[in-house]
């Protein structure tokens, strides 16, 4: 038999091997299952890093994002502060134009409205959204209503004249309010203050009628009259005018006063009144004008002429030119005046000793008694003829002072005082001679 010691030795040794044969399956069982874990912590590990690398491409994504909606937002504040902009420059504009509008919706209820507004309707902000029928107005607004019903039914602009109760006319205008997409989101209701307009209209029609009365006045003139402008340019003339100076309208209206017929009025002396003295004195009356024409022949004329300014344009001065022709009276006037020196000259002292003369101004002898004869054969002249040519100046100076002078002359061997006398309201003067003792 064998030993109990080695058997136990044995079987502790075969319990060992048992036991190691056992740990080493479950070494094997554990490595296995670890290798196991490691690849699953392994694939942990790459899933982990896949979700890391998601993580930061969502990370990425998420800061463009973040700067997306940051510019979004900018930009969204940046059109917010135009849009304030803009409407703080529409309600500036509203108030500045000081024409009263108001916007209303598709029920006519009040959706905006200008501050000028006040001024047709009692209206106030607390007011928004309120129909517009439920506003009083301050003018006859009975028909106002339906025509923005009508406009707003038709899609076809209204626009009439209404008068407010203080007196005040204003013109309404009402139409469509369209959206940016065309779309019709109510009317718009525009009141513009034509007062100024209207008494402007009937000021015009006032003057129109007072220059058509005018006009009819100055028709029934016979004088000839003619109205200038500031550069001498013919405007009208009356009836009188075409038919003294044998001119047509088509040939005077428009043209410069002194080319009229053919230049027939460049005439020196109303050059110098229309540049010099009229402008100067404002009115003139009983300017004296000769001139021949070339259809008419010679024509004495007095001018009356005034500076007037047009009612309707303050600063556009016109010339009124009144011509009264007084030919016929001029050569009435010198006849009778001849008549008169002729009578006189038959009363006149023939038989005086003394020489005794009428000299008109020009010079000329109208009468001289025989008394006259040594002093007409000293000048070599007679009557009708001019007197000495050395008389002339103290002749002038007769006139001019309209005063006596005195002077001496020698006919042959005679020596005779000469008093030049002139006789007042004519045009003449009378010369007394009387032999001189001085010696």
């Amino acid at each position: 038999k064998e030993d109990p010691q080695i058997m136990n030795l044995k079987q502790e040794l075969k319990s060992a091997k048992e036991y190691l044969q056992a740990t080493i399956e479950e070494l094997e069982t554990s490595n296995e299952e670890l290798k196991s874990t490691n690849e699953e912590m392994q694939s942990t590990n790459e899933e982990l890093q896949s979700t890391n690398e998601e993580l930061e491409t969502s990370k990425e994504e998420q800061q463009s994002t973040n700067e997306e909606l940051e510019t979004v937002n900018s930009e969204l504040q940046n059109k917010v502060s135009e849009l304030s902009r803009a409407n703080n420059d529409l309600n500036n504009l509203l108030a500045s134009t000081d024409i009263a509008t108001i916007f209303l919706d598709t029920k006519l209820s009040i959706v905006r409205f200008t501050p000028s507004l006040t001024k047709l309707f009692n209206v106030l902000p607390s007011d928004l959204n309120r129909h517009i029928g439920d506003i009083t107005a301050k003018f006859n607004s009975d028909t106002l209503y339906q025509d923005a019903e009508t406009v707003l039914n038709t899609l076809v602009q209204s626009e009439q004249e209404v008068q407010a109760n203080d007196g005040s006319y204003y013109s309404v205008r009402i139409l469509p309010y369209r959206t940016v997409e065309n779309m019709i989101d109510g009317i718009v209701l525009t009141f513009v203050d034509i007062t100024k307009i209207k008494n402007m209209k009937i000021k015009q029609q006032s003057i129109s009628l007072a220059r058509e009365y005018a006009e009819n006045i100055v028709e029934t003139v016979r004088e000839p009259l003619i109205v200038l402008d500031f550069n001498l340019c013919v405007v009208s003339a009356n009836k009188s005018f075409y038919d003294v100076f044998k001119v047509t309208r088509s040939k005077t209206v428009g043209r410069l006063i002194y080319d009229l017929g053919n230049r027939q009025w460049n005439i020196p002396k109303l050059r110098k009144l229309l540049e010099k003295v009229l402008p100067e004195k404002k009115v003139i009356n009983d300017f004296n004008v000769e001139h021949v024409f070339e259809s008419i022949g010679k024509k004495i004329m007095l001018l009356n002429a005034r500076q007037v300014v047009r009612e309707e344009e303050e600063e556009e001065e016109l010339i009124l030119l009144a011509i009264e022709d007084i030919t016929e009276q001029q050569i009435v006037q010198k006849k009778i005046e001849e008549a008169e020196e002729t009578k006189n000259l038959i009363i006149f002292p023939d038989h005086n000793p003394n020489p005794v003369l009428r000299v008109k101004r020009d010079g000329i002898i109208v009468y001289a008694n025989s008394a006259c004869k040594p002093l007409l054969n000293e000048w070599a002249t007679e009557i009708n003829k001019p007197i000495d040519e050395d008389l002339i100046q103290t002749l002038k100076k007769v006139f001019s002072s309209r005063k006596d002078k005195e002077i001496e002359v020698t006919a042959g061997n005679t020596t005779f005082s000469l008093q030049f006398v002139p006789v007042a309201g004519t045009d003449y003067v009378n010369v007394y001679g009387v032999k001189s003792t001085r010696k």
